[in-house]
């Protein structure tokens, strides 16, 4: 399974989400929220929206979720901070040079 994460922040309240792409189905989101640390010190909340699916199978897409964010990173992520930083270094890792733009290209236009 290849995931990708995506990091957008809501405009008016700052709020940052991680979106997880390749978990779950076509119509499934799942993302990540900074939470209040929990009795483990977690910072990690997942969240899922799939209006064709049952509770009990959005429990298990998060923790499919989980999974995927744990192997993607090599160890269990367990801070909000840790899984922004992972989502940076995956966009820079997978940012693709912009492509040439025709006056660019060698060989140009021949008339």
């Amino acid at each position: 399974m290849t995931v990708k994460l995506n990091v957008w922040t809501h405009p008016s309240t700052g709020q940052s989400r991680i979106y997880m792409a390749g978990v779950g189905g076509r119509f499934t989101k799942i993302w990540i929220e900074e939470q209040a640390p929990d009795a483990w010190n977690c910072t990690l909340q997942f969240r899922a929206r799939d209006e064709f699916k049952t509770r009990g199978e959005i429990g298990n897409l998060l923790n499919d979720a989980e999974r995927a964010l744990n192997e993607l990173a090599g160890h269990r992520v367990e801070k909000f901070s840790e899984a922004l930083a992972l989502a940076s270094k995956q966009a820079v890792v997978n940012r693709k040079p912009p492509e040439p733009k025709p006056e660019q290209q060698q060989g140009g236009l021949e008339r």
